[in-house]
């Protein structure tokens, strides 16, 4: 591909990935308030996907980790979405159809489950930049979505250190993201 076309791509994933990641579910977990079975499953999802976020502002002060930070991300949410995480856990990924919220979330699951995964896979050879420390165009253009975010809502912040406070809210997810694989194994150990 050409440098124009790595840009388009990348303009257009993350305008996608901003409308299907961020507004509808922040819709539909404002609409299901009082469905406990959705609300608490979007509460989780919204825990994982802070690490989308995170990747946002590594990219914005152009740091190679966003790349290991968006895989990781798009891996964890399905996972999640799957089987619940630190706050909420639950056996069944889909809860009953028995309100609209419900049904549109177990559409809007299956919907996220394959974007993600489809989206790590296609991310993964970006993992290489993270590795080598190279930007060549392909990697280079994933920065720019995010530099246009902060150019609209970060006029005046200086994007490194928006970049270092990505490095702590990182570090922050770490720790959520150990507490719930033992909670999820704890869980798992009891039913044995």
């Amino acid at each position: 591909m050409n440098t124009m076309d790595w840009h388009r791509v990348a303009y257009v994933e993350f305008a996608f990935a901003t409308v299907t990641l961020i507004i509808f579910p922040l819709a539909l977990l404002v609409a299901s308030v009082r469905v406990p079975a959705v609300r608490m499953r979007m509460l989780a999802y919204w825990r994982a996907a802070a690490l989308l976020g995170i990747t946002v502002y590594l990219w914005i002060a152009e740091m190679t980790m966003g790349f290991m930070t968006s895989v990781a991300a798009r891996v964890i949410v399905p996972l999640v979405l799957w089987r619940g995480d630190i706050g909420a856990t639950w056996q069944d990924p889909l809860p009953a159809p028995t309100s609209w919220q419900a049904r549109v979330y177990r559409m809007w699951w299956y919907f996220v489950v394959v974007y993600s995964v489809t989206g790590a896979v296609s991310m993964l050879p970006m993992v290489s930049c993270a590795i080598t420390g190279d930007t060549p165009v392909s990697c280079q253009a994933w920065y720019g979505p995010p530099q246009t975010y902060a150019a609209l809502f970060h006029k005046h912040a200086d994007w490194w250190m928006l970049g270092r406070w990505a490095w702590v809210a990182l570090s922050a997810y770490s720790l959520y993201l150990m507490a719930t694989m033992y909670r999820l194994r704890r869980r798992k150990s009891k039913q044995v």
